[in-house]
């Protein structure tokens, strides 16, 4: 179970290592100067939607710190990086991003969760449904059941 746990920060950080080695491969920076697409928001969607907004904020972070090392290592300041307001939107962007996909994949975690809670149920309910009736000419119990309460509860 434990390890089971660790499942998601371990693809997290690797997926940080590929976003690291992205953007190393692009010159340092993560922003692909042919299309202008970011790959950190592919990194950040795939963590969000496979396991939610704990991790969609984890990707956030290590993207914000993939942009911080590739615009110092550029020559920019760090301090210099707070007062620029396109850095700062780039960087909001990625919150923006990770806290939109992760509580969409939650969201879907959450819907299937309810089906099969929703199943569970309708199959509790069907199980002590059954109606035992008298026993037939051989001797067996004859049990039946009620569909209708199966199908009300699924249309509820």
């Amino acid at each position: 179970a434990l390890k089971k746990d660790l499942v998601p920060y371990i693809e997290n950080a690797a997926g940080a290592l590929l976003m690291a080695g992205v953007a190393y491969l692009q010159g340092g920076n993560p922003v692909n100067h042919a299309t202008a697409f970011d790959m950190n928001y592919l990194y950040i969607a795939t963590m969000g939607l496979l396991y939610g907004k704990r991790q969609a904020l984890i990707a956030m972070v290590f993207s914000t710190i993939i942009l911080l090392w590739s615009l110092i290592a550029s020559g920019s300041n760090l301090i210099a990086l707070l007062y620029m307001p396109s850095e700062l939107l780039h960087i909001t962007s990625y919150l923006f991003a990770a806290v939109l996909i992760g509580l969409a994949g939650v969201m879907n975690v959450n819907q299937h969760y309810g089906v099969t809670m929703r199943t569970r149920r309708a199959l509790t309910i069907c199980a002590t449904c059954m109606i035992e009736t008298p026993r037939s000419r051989t001797g067996s119990i004859i049990v039946s059941s009620i569909p209708m309460t199966v199908s009300v509860v699924y249309t509820a």
